[in-house]
């Protein structure tokens, strides 16, 4: 190695040396598991989540009998969250009703274990296990404090999802409209029909369903449809624009 790629190494691990202990310099120094806590909470109030994280780990290990153990666990979660890493904020979340069931963070934790697998959910034309675990969740978080602060959005995230899964549906729709297995698009289309009706996907299950008519030689039906929905202004755009350009191309 030449003497001048050392040169410029060295310097380069010192600055991350330094980094890292000033990151555990940060919280040297408290005696007390409340000096620790709310400097951590500082942190984490001005967005260094990952330093706010250490310190918050600092009053668990080292005040581990202390009142503020399951504040600093409920925060890690959270930090985690923040950041957008919804699977550690489940672990950190579920330690935390597993070690701590008297915590008043509990309720939130159960919310937030929901939101998390929401968040965390693919888009629809992917898998939806994640999108069913949060529902399922965030159904048994209702059951479970049917009253609480979080209960609207709590059947936000329920809807949202069944509107994910509606959506997921007509993916499989549309496929089977292009691989012309029209009987089996009529069974999805149904089976929407009677269990996502309500969601905001409905809109394009109509297109669908004009889309299908028109395939399987029904363009009366078609064209009703079509008309219905170019005319409804409480119909998406984007759905709105597909009946419009479909309606034009089977009435020439």
């Amino acid at each position: 190695m030449s003497m001048r790629k050392k040169m410029l190494i060295i310097p380069l691990f010192a600055i991350l040396l330094l980094a890292s202990c000033a990151k555990k310099q940060v919280f040297i120094g408290y005696s007390s598991a409340a000096d620790q806590f709310n400097s951590a909470m500082k942190l984490y109030q001005k967005g260094h989540y990952e330093t706010a994280r250490e310190g918050f780990k600092n009053v668990i290990y080292k005040f581990p009998m202390s009142e503020y153990v399951d504040d600093a666990q409920f925060y890690i979660a959270m930090s985690y969250m923040k950041q957008k890493n919804y699977e550690s904020a489940i672990n950190e979340f579920q330690f935390l009703i597993e070690n701590y069931p008297y915590s008043d963070h509990i309720e939130e934790a159960v919310f937030r274990i929901a939101e998390a697998y929401y968040l965390k959910s693919l888009p629809p034309d992917r898998d939806q296990s994640d999108t069913r675990n949060a529902m399922q969740l965030a159904e048994q978080f209702l059951s479970q404090y049917p009253n609480s602060q979080f209960a609207d959005d709590a059947r936000g995230i329920i809807q949202k999802c069944r509107n994910k899964l509606a959506l997921k549906m007509l993916v499989s729709v549309k496929t089977f409209i292009n691989l012309e297995k029209y009987r089996s698009a009529k069974i999805y289309l149904d089976l929407f029909d009677r269990d996502y009706s309500d969601t905001e996907a409905r809109w394009l299950a109509k297109y669908y369903r004009a889309l299908l008519l028109s395939r399987t030689g029904k363009k009366d039906k078609a064209v009703d449809i079509l008309q219905t929905l170019m005319q409804d202004r409480t119909v998406p755009p984007d759905v709105r624009a597909k009946a419009g350009a479909l309606y034009w191309k089977i009435s020439s």
